[in-house]
């Protein structure tokens, strides 16, 4: 479960921070073992959420619909605009929430939720 919730928090860093600025090549895939104490994901989680708030804060049209690369797209480059990048962004990590969901109810614990109109 950890693995996943990294994975997904590692996800939006790197759309976030990393491929809509367009500076992928920065990227080093953290080192996963550093983060076996709940306080050192939770760190890494609040910087992740404070860059995702700062980027989205200024956000505005021209921003959503400038095209950016997709490093794993066909080659030569494939571009789509900012928008479909967070919008992919946020269904994969619907789908490792749902992952973490049934995992949760697998163990016989209630997942967390909250409705969509419930979130900041």
């Amino acid at each position: 479960m950890r693995n996943v919730f990294l994975h997904l928090t590692m996800v939006e860093d790197r759309w976030i921070s990393y491929i809509i600025p367009e500076r992928l090549w920065k990227w080093v895939n953290p080192d996963v073992d550093v983060f076996c104490e709940i306080d050192s994901l939770k760190s890494y989680v609040n910087s992740v959420k404070a860059r995702t708030e700062a980027y989205l804060s200024e956000l505005s049209e021209m921003e959503l619909a400038r095209q950016i690369v997709v490093p794993w797209g066909e080659k030569p480059n494939t571009e789509i605009s900012v928008e479909k990048g967070l919008t992919h962004m946020v269904l994969e990590d619907m789908i490792h929430y749902g992952e973490l969901s049934a995992a949760l109810s697998q163990m016989g614990l209630e997942a967390p939720y909250k409705s969509f109109w419930r979130f900041e």
